[in-house]
């Protein structure tokens, strides 16, 4: 994460052309211990405080409610948001 912390995502926006989507569940938080610098994120919430700019921006947007970080990368999760998302994108490029 060090490593990204003086990218500019914003910046970066504006050279994307192709179609976005993003989803995490609404409960997704990781805590690392101390070893790896005891960072939490707060994936879910900032997906939510951040929605509107990123979906303002061209990204497709879902939080799975209730959901934390490994229940929403199960499949029985993930298959009903990407499967219709790629099938528009497909026939609309």
């Amino acid at each position: 994460y060090q490593a990204l912390s003086t990218f500019d995502d914003h910046a970066a926006q504006a050279h994307l052309h192709c179609p976005r989507l993003c989803f995490a569940g609404s409960t997704d938080t990781i805590t690392y211990d101390e070893r790896w610098g005891g960072v939490h994120l707060d994936i879910g919430g900032t997906l939510a405080t951040h929605r509107r700019q990123l979906e303002d921006l061209g990204w497709q947007v879902h939080l799975l409610d209730g959901l934390d970080h490994t229940q929403a990368m199960q499949p029985q999760h993930v298959l009903p948001v990407l499967h219709p998302w790629l099938t528009r994108t497909l026939h609309t490029s």
